[in-house]
């Protein structure tokens, strides 16, 4: 099978050095001059109409980077977090995430009012729950949501009947 077009990422070359990059937070680092110049002389337009050139390089710039037909500009992790959130899962799916999660803390139940999906927070040390934990979570239930993993199986657990 050929394709006319590869969206593969290219090739690291041997020997290149690892590349950290910190996706935490906007908040750890602060612009140097040259990125504040960089800003004040970007062309703009209107992002939402699909007229800014500097987000629609950004946006060509990226998707050939991870190798992707094309890439969409998130202004936010919040945004990120919920566009993830709609496109995974389906009303009624339960999300299964650290209780310290940032979806779970700080995003206002973005995940019920936008998803219908429900978050359920999880212990575990320094923000990882452990696999006997998450199996915990799925058995220790009377009511069973759906799960995004279980989303090929038969739903047989239902409570109420038509």
């Amino acid at each position: 099978m050929s394709y006319e077009h590869s969206f593969a990422p290219p090739a690291i070359p041997r020997g290149t050095p690892p590349m950290r990059i910190n996706l935490y937070s906007d908040t750890q680092s602060k612009p140097t001059p040259a990125m504040k110049a960089a800003m004040m002389e970007a062309e703009v337009g209107d992002e939402q109409a699909g007229t800014d050139p500097t987000i629609n390089e950004l946006c060509e710039r990226m998707a050939a980077f991870l190798g992707k037909e094309s890439a969409v500009f998130m202004p936010s992790g919040t945004m990120c977090n919920q566009i993830a959130i709609i496109t995974q899962c389906r009303p009624g799916d339960e999300i299964l995430a650290h209780e310290t999660a940032h979806i779970l803390t700080s995003e206002g139940s973005g995940a019920a009012a936008l998803a219908g999906a429900q978050i359920t927070g999880l212990q575990g040390a320094r923000g990882q729950f452990s696999l006997d934990t998450l199996k915990g979570a799925r058995a220790d239930r009377q009511f069973r949501w759906r799960h995004r993993l279980e989303a090929r199986r038969p739903q047989r657990h239902r409570r109420f009947r038509p």
